[in-house]
């Protein structure tokens, strides 16, 4: 039984003429037929393929007569298949040969048109940026809207708040709707201009008794004019019939033709083409100059009142700057005029332009000649974006209407020819404006490498798990109901950044997830996954992380610091396939895994740190703490060059840059917790106001919390031991807690001291360096410190208290361990170098420059410790000595050696009884060093 075929309009041929655009128009093609196949109910594969091949025409026809058997799905069981087969192979001949940068570049290009919405010109980027691959394709939306729209309102909220690109779009959509509601309600309004005469009687005084004139009524060589102050007029003249209109709507002149000039929209008696009293025929142009009007008359820039300001026009001389602008798909001359605040187009080329979309509205601004008492004639004014070269503005426009004697011509204001590029000022100062520096160069050179988030290149991380460990699918934790939009916001973002995916199928592994508020912006959330159980399974990879030391060793003599700051930097290592399984967490809306590298993993700081480090390795003046990039050189060349290289580096590696974070060119940074500048390093003030900041401890917890963010200053004052005992003494264990005044003392003592915290200098290898030691019955310590002629600076404090058996050594074995001790705490400053100890025990000097001195075995022994290094030990009083306070006031922990001094010392005294003892001495040494200890 034959079907009838349903009637309907007549559906458009799809034309394959235009071949770069031929893909899209085929998709939207497409589409519009899948929607008339809905629309007609028809749901049959081989009728759906017939009525394809028909509406598509003739062209599209003979090519898929030129398809294969497989490719006309001829192969397929049934016609549903065939239908979606046909489809496949067209769009895939269709289907333009993509190349991406060409589709950024076009993405790039794109400006909103004038009258176009901002909703439709995000549509025209979104159909642009199906093809450009973006990482994070709201994001580029967001940013070409902000740089390509017409609306200064819309980018300057834009850039002023940090705002989604839906959040972007309902303001566009806002201030659309507010400007076209205030455009209705302006051209209801009375365009009536109300002006008050400026012409002051001798005296200085005003006369109140001055005649008044109708608005805009002429007469010769006097000027017409209201008053604004000072009183009120009940009802105002209309300016286009002369009678009292409420408003333009009910003007009986709207639609009327002037008997004297033939123009429409007024009546003859209030006509301004009249004769004026004496008009220059040869102005054949004229350029508009401000006349300030008093401060009273000012109003906002949003919008202008009807005695915002006067202006004033004079002839245009043969060199008057003329230039030819864009205005809907018309060139048009303009004239240039630095003293116009205004921008005007002569009425008659106005009319030309016949642009139907325009929004005209009425204006009640006065413009006038220069030296003329009378203002111009005025017709209206509109809002239009033009364009010169590349550079596109949005602006306000008067038509003003030209006389019989004169035209008016076209006037260019100097802030429109600013915006344009197409005026410039210079100021003759003693000063100008700071060169463009390199980094600012290459930031502007490189805007993708502050786009999106990056991946490192040939790069993937393992995780090396345990195969014994057994994997645990942990239950899933319950997201408070309030908080699941913000989740699920949070999901999507990383699924579109390529950061997690959905996990489909078993999985051994299966962790839940905690959700924080961001510190800096508690309305957002962050989501961390509770690794603690995967991490047992996790095998940690050892690296080697850079100390403070390390730090202050590169920076000596730098004098400019650059700080890089890597987004999100764990989620630009990519973990291999194999890795991921183990990240998978759960949520209410399913399971998700990382594909990048995740926080919470044990050995994640080490791994990045590993791979950043070997990525820099090969740049001299840089160097990296996880996801800070510190650049530094001893000049603004030095540091330039290793700034360039960096960025060089990471777009190779396709890394990507938070700009917000990035600090350029400073002679002073915060890096590593500490500042470092051109005189050396000093506590984070942030940090020590902190610090200055907390409120006196109440427990023991307390206590310990204090101490420990205090510690880190240690290295900056020089008796902190002493003022920290009287605390750490509440943290000992069977110590009842007694808050009392030498606790309170300590406490308040520790803030006053680090008001005064001074910097200490950078470790310099090629000055003098002395090692300032001293001992006391309960504590060691020593100062490092370098000489520069006759200066001498400090790099660093130290000391340490005695254990019980050290006590009790004599007062010159506690100063010969003093030296001992310092020297292998300084080892990574003093060994390989010549350096001098300084101490003020006197026999300590013949002890160690007089090899043939007898002394103690102990004393012996640490000798054999110290022929690792090269000084030369001289005395000097305890009044001089620094270390002296420092040994009278040591560091609580009695066992201070670090792992580093202790196994330097093993592993030299066992180097020399292997190679400088006797055999036959062996064992004796050994008993002499047993008995001794």
């Amino acid at each position: 039984m034959a079907t009838a075929l349903p009637t309907f309009d007549k559906f458009v041929v799809f034309s394959s003429s235009t071949e770069h655009t031929v893909g899209q128009r085929w998709k939207k093609w497409l589409k519009r037929f899948e929607v008339l196949l809905t629309a007609m109910n028809i749901t049959d594969g081989a009728r759906k393929q017939a009525l394809l091949l028909h509406y598509a025409g003739e062209e599209v026809f003979d090519i898929f007569e030129s398809f294969s058997a497989a490719q006309k799905g001829e192969d397929e069981g049934n016609a549903d298949d065939s239908y979606a087969k046909v489809k496949t192979s067209l769009s895939t001949y269709f289907e333009p040969k993509k190349n991406v940068e060409f589709e950024v570049f076009k993405f790039r290009q794109m400006k909103q048109e004038p009258g176009e919405t901002v909703d439709n010109f995000c549509t025209r980027l979104r159909l642009l940026a199906a093809t450009c691959d973006f990482t994070n394709t709201d994001r580029e939306l967001k940013s070409q809207i902000l740089q390509g729209c017409t609306s200064t309102r819309l980018r300057r909220r834009g850039l002023r708040d940090e705002m989604e690109l839906e959040n972007l779009l309902k303001t566009a959509r806002s201030l659309e709707i507010s400007d076209v509601q205030a455009t209705e309600m302006e051209a209801d309004e009375a365009v009536n201009a109300v002006y008050r005469n400026k012409h002051p009687q001798q005296g200085g005084r005003r006369s109140n008794t001055q005649s008044q004139q109708q608005p805009l009524q002429e007469n010769r060589g006097q000027t017409s004019w209201s008053h604004q102050h000072g009183g009120t007029t009940s009802s105002r003249p209309c300016a286009w019939c002369g009678g009292h209109c409420r408003s333009r709507t009910s003007c009986p002149a709207r639609d009327k033709q002037c008997r004297s000039c033939s123009k429409m929209g007024h009546f003859a008696k209030v006509c301004r083409s009249k004769p004026q009293g004496r008009s220059n025929a040869s102005h054949d142009a004229r350029m508009i100059n401000t006349r300030a009007d008093s401060p009273s008359q000012h109003s906002s820039d949003s919008e202008r009142s009807e005695s915002e300001y006067a202006y004033g026009v004079s002839s245009v001389t043969s060199k008057t700057p003329k230039v030819n602008l864009q205005m809907y798909g018309e060139s048009v001359p303009f004239f240039i005029d630095t003293g116009a605040s205004v921008n005007i187009l002569d009425d008659d080329v106005f009319r030309k332009i016949n642009a139907p979309a325009l929004k005209i509205k009425p204006t009640s601004t006065n413009i006038f000649a220069y030296g003329s008492s009378q203002p111009l004639k005025v017709r209206e004014t509109f809002e239009t974006t033009v364009s010169y070269k590349k550079t596109r503005v949005t602006t306000t426009f008067f038509v003003v209407q030209s006389t019989p004697h004169a035209r008016c011509g076209n006037l260019l204001s100097a802030k429109t020819a600013q915006e344009l590029e197409l005026l410039h000022y210079t100021f003759a100062t003693s000063t100008s404006a700071p060169p463009q520096t390199v980094a600012d160069h290459l930031v502007k050179k490189t805007p993708q490498l502050f786009e999106g988030m990056g991946k490192l290149k040939d790069v993937k991380v393992k995780f090396y798990v345990d195969e014994s460990v057994q994997p645990t699918a942990q239950p899933h934790r319950r997201i408070p109901f309030h908080l699941r939009k913000k989740v699920e916001a949070e999901l999507k973002r990383l699924e579109q950044l390529d950061v997690i995916e959905k996990v489909d199928g078993p999985t051994p592994w299966v962790s839940p997830i905690v959700v924080a508020p961001k510190p800096k912006k508690p309305e957002e959330i962050r989501i961390c996954v509770d690794m603690r159980l995967p991490n047992q399974a996790i095998k940690r990879t050892r690296h080697i992380m850079p100390t403070i030391d390390d730090i202050l060793s590169k920076l000596n003599q730098a004098t400019v610091f650059s700080k890089l700051d890597l987004n999100s930097g764990y989620h630009q290592l990519e973990l291999d396939e194999e890795s991921r399984n183990i990240t998978t967490f759960s949520t209410h809306v399913g399971l998700r895994r990382y594909k990048r590298l995740n926080f919470g993993v044990t050995s994640a700081a080490e791994i990045f740190q590993n791979h950043i480090a070997e990525l820099l390795t090969d740049i001299s003046g840089s160097l990296n703490t996880s996801d800070d990039i510190l650049i530094y050189g001893k000049s603004q060349e030095e540091h330039d060059q290793a700034l360039k290289r960096v960025f060089d580096r990471l777009l190779e590696k396709n890394l990507t840059l938070n700009k917000g974070k990035c600090e350029f060119n400073k002679d002073q940074i915060e890096f590593y917790g500490f500042m470092f500048g051109k005189t050396g390093v000093s506590p984070d003030p942030k940090k020590v106001t902190a610090i200055q900041n907390m409120k006196t401890p109440t427990n023991v917890k307390e206590v310990r919390s204090f101490l420990g963010l205090t510690n880190y200053v240690s290295r900056f004052i020089a008796d902190y031991a002493n003022i920290t005992k009287p605390l750490r003494d509440l943290t000992k264990s069977n110590v009842e807690w007694t808050w009392g005044p030498d606790q309170e003392a300590a406490f308040n003592r520790l803030k006053t001291e680090l008001t005064g915290v001074k910097t200490m200098s950078y470790f310099n290898p090629n000055l003098e360096t002395e090692v300032l030691v001293d001992a006391s019955p309960f504590g060691i310590g020593a100062v490092l410190t370098q000489r520069d002629k006759h200066m001498s600076y400090i790099i660093s404090y130290a000391s340490r208290a005695l254990t019980d058996v050290e006590s009790r050594y004599s007062q010159t074995e506690r100063e010969a361990l003093a030296v001992v001790w310092a020297c292998e705490h300084y080892h990574l400053y003093l060994f390989g170098h010549h350096f001098t100890v300084l101490s003020d025990h006197k026999p300590l000097e013949g002890i160690y420059n007089k090899p043939t001195s007898r002394t103690s075995s102990r004393i012996e022994r640490w000798n054999l410790r110290l022929q690792a290094y090269d000084f030369t030990l001289k005395y000097r009083p305890g009044s001089d000595n620094p270390a002296d306070y420092l040994s009278r006031h040591p560091t609580e922990n009695a066992n201070a050696t670090t792992r580093h001094e202790s196994k330097v010392a093993d592993e030299y005294i066992s180097f020399l009884l292997s190679h400088t003892v006797p055999m036959q001495g062996h064992d004796s040494a050994r008993n002499h060093c047993s008995n001794e200890n």
